[in-house]
């Protein structure tokens, strides 16, 4: 009898939905989802403008207080990045369209950004507050 009153008043913990590991679960996909489209991105920007794009590359593996060798033409990259998001938006169609409205090009960006939008949802269904 002890014991079926301590799973009884258990079980609505038992029922309660692991907020963090969907949020958690959400997070983790939509990194993935864009780690994707951004190697998209760094290989047409490679293929169009391969210095801009060596250059933002050694820029990035710089840590802290380390010195930079040739300076990154900002102007040039920015440019560079815009050619190949246009050559990117005219040759492949959006796969998927998040919850945000990001695009999606590559299969695997849009598999894993469609699973961490039904994540996204099914935390606001299951973990909204509710009203007193």
């Amino acid at each position: 009898m002890l014991l079926a009153a301590a799973v009884m008043a258990a079980a609505p913990a038992l029922a309660q939905p692991d907020c963090r590991a969907l949020k958690e679960q959400r997070d983790q996909r939509m990194h993935q989802a864009m780690q994707a489209e951004i190697t998209l991105l760094q290989t047409i920007r490679a293929r169009l403008c391969p210095a801009e794009e060596a250059q933002a590359a050694a820029a990035n593996a710089l840590t802290p207080g380390q010195a930079a060798g040739t300076p990154l033409d900002y102007s040039a990259y920015i440019r560079c990045r815009q050619r190949a998001e246009v050559l990117l938006q005219r040759s492949r169609p959006v796969l998927h369209r998040n919850l945000r409205g990001f695009a999606f090009y590559t299969p695997e960006g849009a598999r894993l950004a469609s699973d961490a939008d039904g994540l996204q949802l099914e935390h606001e269904r299951r973990c909204r507050p509710t009203p007193p």
